[in-house]
């Protein structure tokens, strides 16, 4: 096997790898041997057939299948051996005559591929970002607390029915004379409706007002205005109630109503673990400090996201690249494969833009020794998981829990890549920050959330 180099520059190479009888030829017979031995081959026992034979019937496959396998070999050695960074895979030249197999025994290939240019414009104190320091006021810890309670409500049983409260009971349907109908539609006892879901104003208005043991007679179609809802009263499938126009009435056993928590030791111990707070001011500050450091994260995250951009627009649009090489060979991709000729030329100008910006990230982080380590990754599919349950109202969730269910998430392939993705992100925003000047700001909680709505047309 023979390897040059036959041009390279900053952002391209072209390098021959040649395959000559003497690569090959012991892979080859390798290879019948083993068919020989271990094929089945009518009117012969194992192993008896002659070599002649197997030759005749394998001799070019194998032959192709042992060239290929050298010539992989030979692209990965000039790769490995020249050190050469690249982007995206090597790829035949069009220059490159087609292979015989039948006539050739000696192969030579033209490859070329795009290489990875040095990055040389660094960040510097020269280079001036904003950091949005957001401040945390009393009135915010006020807006925060009253949030946490509404979001916890506690129940309570009452008496007569309000607009947003909880009724059960018996759900009957009912005949035209307002009798119970034989072998009509029927829930006992445990049939829950929530007053706010009846869309109809006027059959609202019969449950609201209405006390415990009251006997509501309404129209459930008028009343909800689709089969979902009227089915799901009944514990039923919406096809066992599509053109039912009966009234039905609704025994009213049991009224539930949602309330505010109360700031109570129930309510500390329920919220941040039994025990850690026992008073409102303990309440006040420990909110203060879970949202400061929620605070600090999200600056934090709006400095990543103008770092971004800063370094796109700023520093990786310098960067030389072979764009109509790369082009080639991300047509050859199934994602590229897939576009028309219109959809890939209209995509090309952010591919280009993302593979700056990725060579420009990657050489800090490389030069700098910044990964994402297995700690890193396991503990922010912790951070994640731990978000996952808050949506459910689920907090203080056991960290064995948490554990087990962050190793679940990295055992995905996509879900790993995704993470520490997320995380080699993160780490470059914090580099940047300790080698530009930061033009700190700050700015209240509604300023900072305008930041991330869409601008006006």
């Amino acid at each position: 096997m023979n390897i040059t180099i036959k041009e390279k520059s900053g952002i391209k190479a072209i390098f021959e790898v040649v395959i000559t009888p003497e690569d090959y030829k012991s892979g080859v017979e390798k290879a019948l041997k083993q068919i020989k031995n271990n094929g089945n081959f009518q009117g012969f026992r194992k192993g008896k057939v002659p070599m002649a034979m197997v030759q005749k019937l394998y001799g070019m496959s194998a032959k192709v299948e042992e060239v290929q396998r050298q010539i992989s070999e030979g692209v990965d050695k000039a790769l490995r051996e020249n050190e050469l960074k690249v982007l995206g895979q090597p790829m035949v030249t069009d220059s490159t005559p087609a292979i015989d197999f039948e006539k050739q025994e000696t192969f030579a290939l033209d490859f070329e591929v795009a290489l990875r240019p040095e990055v040389t414009n660094l960040p510097t104190k020269e280079d001036k970002l904003a950091y949005y320091n957001i401040e945390l006021t009393d009135a915010d810890i006020d807006a925060r607390i009253q949030e946490i309670l509404k979001s916890n409500p506690r129940y309570v049983d009452a008496e007569v029915v309000e607009a947003n409260d909880i009724v059960r009971g018996t759900v009957c349907e009912l005949d035209a004379d307002g009798k119970p109908l034989e072998g009509g539609l029927r829930k006992e006892e445990n049939a829950m409706l929530l007053v706010s879901m009846i869309k109809n104003e006027e059959q609202q208005k019969l449950f609201i007002g209405s006390s415990l043991n009251s006997v509501i007679v309404f129209d459930p179609t008028v009343a909800f205005g689709s089969t979902v809802e009227f089915a799901s009263l009944l514990g039923l499938k919406k096809e066992e109630v599509e053109g039912n126009q009966s009234k039905f009435s609704f025994e009213i056993q049991k009224i539930t109503r949602s309330e505010a928590a109360e700031l109570n030791q129930d309510f500390f111990d329920a919220l941040f673990g039994e025990g850690e707070v026992k008073s409102e001011d303990e309440m006040r500050a420990k909110l203060r400090e879970i949202y400061s450091k929620q605070n600090e994260n999200d600056s934090m995250y709006k400095f990543q996201l103008d770092t971004e951009s800063y370094i796109k627009e700023h520093k990786a649009n310098a960067i030389a690249l072979d764009e109509e090489l790369l082009k080639k060979w991300y047509k050859t991709t199934e994602q590229g494969a897939k576009m028309t000729d219109e959809e890939f030329e209209k995509s090309m100008p952010r591919f280009f833009e993302d593979i700056k910006s990725y060579i420009y990230r990657d050489a800090i982080l490389t030069a700098n020794n910044i990964v994402a380590t297995e700690e890193d990754t396991l503990n922010s599919a912790k951070q994640m998981a731990a978000m996952q349950f808050a949506q459910y109202g689920m907090n203080n969730i056991p960290e064995d829990v948490l554990a087990n269910y962050a190793k679940t998430l990295i055992e995905k392939p996509e879900s790993r890549n995704q993470i520490n993705d997320q995380i080699e992100r993160s780490k470059f925003a914090a580099w940047m920050k300790d080698q530009v000047t930061l033009e700190e700001k700050n700015v209240t909680a509604e300023e900072f959330k305008k930041m991330f709505e869409p601008a006006e047309a």
